[in-house]
């Protein structure tokens, strides 16, 4: 399963074995996103805290999907 992990700055590609980074600005993470669509059949976009994100992956799981998962992990403030 490849999965990317804290993303703040950039969209990263894991499942062709390279990396794509590029500077948050929206022309490049559109077009960085665009890139993750055309090369994997699905794409799941998520946040680590998130429990429906969770579930959605362990659907996808159970139905055989292997999706490229793109982890957004949130730091919080206290």
């Amino acid at each position: 399963m490849p999965v990317a992990k804290d993303i703040p700055s950039a969209v990263r590609s894991l499942s062709s074995g390279s990396e794509v980074v590029a500077p948050l600005n929206m022309e490049a993470t559109c077009e960085r996103v665009g890139i993750l669509v055309r090369q994997n059949a699905v794409v799941v976009f998520t946040i680590s805290s998130c429990c429906m994100c969770h579930v959605v992956k362990q659907l996808l799981f159970g139905l055989g999907v292997g999706p490229t998962i793109i982890d957004q992990v949130i730091k919080l403030r206290y």
